[in-house]
């Protein structure tokens, strides 16, 4: 009797393809309530439960939910939104990659900024070789807030980090604890 059924195991998957089904799910509800709001206006039906202004406000709110979807999209590409770092950082952008050099003298704080990935997936390499002391937390979130990386380097070493999220806006946000010296990352939108 179970080889007839399949068990869903939504870990088991990523967050691109659950973000892409969501997508599929929210364009067939609209679909849906625009398909019910013309047969109502067209032949003048109205319902016991729902009338017709009751169709178009749940029309309306469906749209300005899926609108919101993407939680970054009032940001300005490479934005600046938290800057309690006391040290030095300098971050540039050619074709979507990031190219980012930082250096602390026994620094500590936070540096987020938004980045416009033309990507579903990323890739991250950091290198803290050079530095002497602290540590650097990187944190990432895709354009719908779904946290796509949270890694954390100490100094001397280097490392690279692979991660999937939404295509668009993606909330970069790097902790630094007691930097002693310089580092630098990029980071790459990959398909």
């Amino acid at each position: 009797m179970s080889a007839f059924f399949f068990e869903f195991q939504p870990d088991q998957m990523n967050s691109a393809v659950w973000a892409d089904l969501s997508n599929l799910l929210f364009f067939y509800i609209i679909f849906t309530l625009y398909y019910l709001c013309i047969k109502a206006i067209v032949m003048n039906i109205q319902t016991e439960k729902l009338e017709l202004i009751e169709w178009i406000s749940l029309l309306s709110l469906t749209i300005l939910f899926l609108t919101s979807c993407e939680k970054y999209k009032d940001f300005d590409n490479l934005e600046v939104t938290e800057n309690s770092f006391t040290g030095t950082i300098s971050i540039t952008e050619s074709a979507g990659d990031l190219d980012g050099v930082f250096n602390g003298t026994g620094d500590s704080g936070t540096y987020t900024f938004i980045w416009d990935n033309p990507a579903k997936g990323a890739v991250l390499n950091i290198d803290a070789s050079s530095s002497s002391g602290g540590s650097i937390q990187f944190v990432l979130k895709d354009s719908r807030g779904n946290e796509a990386l949270n890694e954390e380097i100490s100094s001397g070493e280097s490392d690279t980090f692979s991660m999937d999220g939404k295509k668009g806006k993606w909330k970069v946000k790097m902790v630094f604890s007691d930097l002693e010296g310089d580092g630098n990352f990029d980071l790459n939108p990959v398909n």
